[in-house]
């Protein structure tokens, strides 16, 4: 389809291939945004690891554990 269309010599972009314009609030608005959640991200994995490595650093009591040492 496109290639016949631009043959005839139509080299307009089609409203479905055309990019969106974005003004610079909404780019300001995108990347507070994105930097909120990297900070907040960034501030739980600090202040509360537990909550991400808790689940994998603790040995559930029905799960039988043998140390190394103990054979």
């Amino acid at each position: 389809y496109n290639n016949t269309y631009r043959e005839k010599g139509n080299n307009h972009m089609t409203p479905y291939e055309q990019y969106l314009q974005l003004t610079e609030k909404q780019k300001f608005e995108s990347e507070l945004i994105i930097g909120v959640m990297w900070f907040w991200i960034l501030w739980h994995c600090w202040h509360d690891p537990d909550a991400l490595l808790g689940h994998l650093l603790c040995i559930h009591p029905s799960i039988p554990f043998i140390p190394d040492d103990e054979e």
